[in-house]
């Protein structure tokens, strides 16, 4: 029965943006290149893209929400979803700069840096993880500015 009432906001698996988060993460999980399947064809590639944008927005939404948990599972989900947006924006045959435009992976970037920002109160190594993503966001904008 979806959504979910809201009975207690205080525990993040009675809402339904956690179950939303944990399904687009897993899906990702499930799209994502493997050794098994090291090649991905377009459609594949727009089904992680999306799969990896909306966990990283369910998170954010959680976080937002103040029901996302900061541990390090959530970290390492954060983390996949995130290297996911960005392999599957770096991917596609296209012009890159086109895709940045079309495409919400700066956004997502963006979210995923507050909330690595958070997790770094925590856990260092997520100031680290931040670091490398807010570069990347910097040359996202900067390749999406310049064409």
């Amino acid at each position: 029965p979806f959504p979910l009432p809201d009975v207690n906001d205080q525990v993040p698996h009675l809402c339904t943006s956690w179950f939303d988060f944990n399904y687009y993460y897993h899906l990702a999980m499930l799209y994502r290149p493997s050794p098994l399947l090291p090649t991905m064809d377009r459609e594949r590639v727009k089904t992680l893209a999306e799969a990896a944008s909306m966990s990283i927005r369910q998170a954010f939404n959680l976080h937002r929400q103040h029901r996302l948990a900061y541990n390090w599972l959530n970290l390492l989900a954060l983390f996949t979803a995130t290297l996911s947006r960005i392999y599957s924006t770096t991917v596609l045959p296209e012009n890159l700069v086109t895709i940045l435009k079309e495409t919400r992976a700066i956004e997502d970037l963006d979210l995923a840096i507050a909330l690595f920002d958070t997790l770094g109160v925590k856990f260092p190594a997520a100031n680290k993880i931040r670091g490398m993503i807010a570069e990347i966001s910097r040359r996202y904008k900067d390749l999406r500015d310049s064409g």
